[in-house]
């Protein structure tokens, strides 16, 4: 199996004096522990997102709540039926809505708190855009496929005849009238062209002002209005923030902004480039490949990659990472895996 090979200098101190080593008790190694109520067919996690006392988590074909009511732990599960849900892509979920590729031409949007049939609303491509041929999703390991700003606007990826576009659908919650189900509805659609040819989009992600949208070429910001302006001749691979920076990934290096708009090159290492990013608050930045877990720690003349202990995890697909009730939940392909945040930080030792 692939991995990533993280080489260190170190400098090491000796006596020559003979003397008998001290012994000192080796405290035990806290292991990712399996949650068991992820199993059969619920093991097979492919996002997940933390909002106050509530941590979502997107299946296969099933999406769960984890929340606290009267100071106890309650989990809630919906069954996503048919919905076109394969593990290259990462559906986008928000505190209010979450997007889902119902088919190959259908998008469906649900409330997060409690999705449905009954709740969902579906967005048919080819209504919109006779045109429309086939979404242009990024792959998981760039971030989600679909992207949901905090005004519920939803950005949608796709090629069509005439080229790669993007649909901006203005969504919104209906609260149920009747305490059952809450509804989603679609107050606007607009169709924005990005690339008059066929060149794929590579990053669509959420951005203060609307969205990022790249493909290889060039990286813009997108307004909900539908106004694109260009902000590098570079394609955005992945965005982070971390301690108080915006940092962007870009197909010429990584690169940091104090706006979002103004970049400034800090690096250029092709590891880098092969990892999925989480930032579980303002200064924890990880980075994951495979079943490896990464600190990243980003300072003015250096960049460094700790790698943490994965005991327990081995041989697991890290799909998402997050922090819920001061324990850290990872997402795999084969399971969902915990671990006290007090432990998080354990670093394997240099090989």
């Amino acid at each position: 199996m692939k991995k990533i090979l993280i080489a260190g200098l170190g400098l090491f101190l000796a006596s020559c004096q003979e003397k008998e080593a001290d012994v000192k008790p080796v405290a035990p190694v806290a292991i990712w522990q399996e949650d068991d109520r992820f199993l059969f067919d619920a093991r097979l996690q492919t996002n997940s997102y933390a909002d106050g006392n509530s941590l979502y988590l997107m299946g296969l074909n099933n999406f769960t709540r984890l929340t606290q009511e009267n100071g106890k732990n309650v989990s809630s599960r919906s069954l996503l039926e048919r919905v076109n849900n394969p593990t290259q892509y990462k559906y986008p979920i928000s505190k209010t809505l979450t997007a889902v590729a119902y088919d190959e031409v259908t998008v469906v949007v649900y409330p997060t708190h409690y999705p449905s049939i009954q709740s969902g609303k579906g967005i048919l491509m080819t209504r919109i855009d006779p045109g429309f041929q086939a979404f242009d999703f990024a792959s998981a390991a760039t971030g989600e496929c679909m992207a949901l700003s905090n005004d519920n606007v939803l950005a949608v990826p796709y090629r069509a005849t005439d080229g790669m576009k993007i649909l901006l659908a203005k969504l919104q919650v209906t609260p149920s009238s009747t305490g059952l189900y809450d509804h989603v509805q679609v107050l606007d659609t607009k169709v924005v062209p990005l690339h008059p040819y066929h060149v794929p989009t590579q990053y669509v992600g959420k951005h203060p002002e609307g969205f990022y949208v790249a493909n290889g070429e060039a990286t813009y910001l997108l307004s909900p209005d539908g106004t694109l302006q260009k902000l590098r001749d570079s394609g955005l691979q992945r965005v982070f923030p971390y301690k108080q920076q915006v940092y962007g990934l870009f197909n010429d290096g990584l690169h940091a902004s104090p706006d979002r708009k103004n970049w400034t090159f800090k690096a250029d290492i092709e590891t880098l480039k092969l990892l999925s990013y989480a930032s579980l608050h303002d200064t924890l930045l990880l980075g994951t490949f495979n079943d490896q877990v990464f600190q990243i720690r980003i300072k003015p003349a250096s960049i460094n990659m700790l790698e943490l202990k994965n005991d327990g995890l081995k041989g697991n697909k890290i799909t998402s990472v997050s922090l819920y009730d001061h324990k850290v939940y990872v997402t795999t392909l084969s399971g969902v895996f915990v671990k006290d945040e007090k432990d998080f930080l354990s670093y394997k030792d240099a090989q």
